[in-house]
C-alpha cells in the first residue's frame, strides 16, 4: 500500500519491525512491558503505519476457530502513537485488517475494544463494525495449577491456545465451570504459557464469582466490535 498525501504508508510488518511495535505498545498502553517477539510477526498478519521511516501505528491479526470449528478473524492489537491520534491512522489500519480477513476465508472479523477507548471505537465504527451491547469483564490468571481438583463435566467449553505478539495464552470460551477454569490454569503450567483468560458479561454475577473463586483476577472491561463478510 502506498502513502497518500499526509497519511502514513500502510504495509505488512516484518520481523525487524518488532522494536518499533514494542515502542508503540508501550506508548499507547504503559501497563504492557514485554517485548514483541520478532519470530511471531511472520506467522501473523500484521500491518504497520509508517511515516517517513518511523512506525507510528500497527494492527495485528490472526485466525481462531470457534466452538463449532468456524474460522474467525481476530483483530487482536490496534495501537497508534498517541502523538498521532486524530489523523485517521487507526481507521486505515483497521481497514487493512478487515480486508485481510476477507482474504483469509473467515465469515466474521472481531476486535475487542477496552471500554472508553474512544479512538479505537471510532476506528472500528468507521469501518462498519457493529458494537455488541454486552460489557465484558476480562479475567485472567498467570498462576499455574499443579493438579485439577474437580471431576469432569459435560459443559460445552473450549480452550484456545493463542500465540500473540508478546506472549502465549489460552482463551476460555463457552460455558464456564470450575473444571474448565482449573484445566486452563493447569495447561499454562504444563506448556509454560503466560496466562489463561476469559471474557464474561458483567451481568453474569455467578460466573464472575466462579472466576474469582478459581484464582482469576479482573483486569478491565471491554466490548466486541463485529464485522460480517458477505
Amino acid at each position: 500500500m502506498n502513502q497518500v498525501g499526509n497519511m502514513p504508508e500502510i504495509r505488512r510488518a516484518v520481523a525487524d519491525d518488532a522494536p518499533a511495535i514494542t515502542r508503540i505498545i508501550r506508548a499507547a498502553f504503559p501497563e504492557y512491558t514485554p517485548d514483541v517477539i520478532p519470530d511471531v510477526i511472520p506467522t501473523h498478519t500484521t500491518f504497520v503505519a509508517v511515516s517517513g521511516e518511523t512506525v507510528v501505528g500497527f494492527v495485528d491479526c490472526f485466525t481462531t476457530y470457534d466452538i463449532d470449528d468456524e474460522p474467525r478473524w481476530e483483530i487482536d492489537w490496534l495501537a497508534v502513537d498517541p502523538k498521532r491520534h486524530g489523523h485517521g491512522i487507526g481507521t486505515a489500519l483497521v481497514r487493512a485488517a478487515r480486508d485481510a480477513g476477507k482474504e483469509s476465508g473467515a465469515k466474521l472479523a472481531r476486535g475487542l475494544v477496552r471500554l472508553s477507548n474512544a479512538a479505537s471505537e471510532r476506528a472500528f465504527e468507521k469501518n462498519d463494525f457493529i458494537r455488541l451491547s454486552d460489557v465484558l469483564a476480562l479475567y485472567t490468571s498467570d498462576q499455574p495449577l499443579k493438579s485439577i481438583r474437580s471431576v469432569a463435566d459435560t459443559r460445552r467449553s473450549l480452550l484456545i491456545p493463542v500465540t500473540r505478539l508478546h506472549d502465549i495464552v489460552v482463551w476460555i470460551e463457552g460455558e464456564l465451570s470450575d473444571r474448565v477454569l482449573q484445566q486452563a490454569r493447569h495447561l499454562i503450567g504444563v506448556r509454560g504459557w503466560h496466562a489463561a483468560g476469559a471474557l464474561v458479561p458483567r451481568s453474569e454475577k455467578k460466573e464472575l464469582k466462579l472466576l474469582e473463586a478459581e484464582g482469576y483476577k479482573h483486569r478491565a472491561n471491554y466490548q466486541w466490535y463485529i464485522y460480517r463478510y458477505t
